[in-house]
């Protein structure tokens, strides 16, 4: 699936107020999740150093994708950036990681993380 992401970061002090705000303008819990990522690079780090993202992504153990972001530029980095997933089976991971370091890629990160995604549509849009 192509997609493309609008990220947008901020300084956090008290996440109660943020999800207080987000549920006056109507958004609702959609769903909590673990997601276990595992980044890798080139063997130059080349990557790392333009913020190209090549990762695996396996989300509470029943889902797995595959992600590619192109390098980030000052125009991507305003707008948006393509993001291209692939859905893989989640007893695929040792395969792929695999395939990966015999193309020459290297894991140089991997952590897990829980969410709380809150979700609202409107005018056919969906904002989480």
């Amino acid at each position: 699936m192509n997609v493309i992401e609008l990220e947008k970061g901020f300084v956090l002090n008290d996440n109660h107020l943020i999800k207080e705000e987000a549920i006056e303008k109507g958004f609702k819990l959609a769903h909590e999740v673990e997601e276990t990522d595992t980044y890798f690079t080139d063997k130059d780090k080349e990557f790392v150093r333009t913020r190209t993202c090549l990762r695996i992504r396996r989300i509470d153990s029943n889902y797995m994708e595959r992600t590619y972001k192109a390098k980030s530029s000052q125009d991507t980095e305003r707008y948006g950036k393509k993001e291209v997933n692939i859905q893989i089976k989640p007893t695929d991971y040792e395969d792929l990681v695999t395939v990966l370091s015999g193309l020459g890629y290297i894991k140089y990160v991997e952590f897990t993380k829980y969410r709380k995604v809150y979700s609202k549509k409107e005018n056919n849009v969906e904002y989480n």
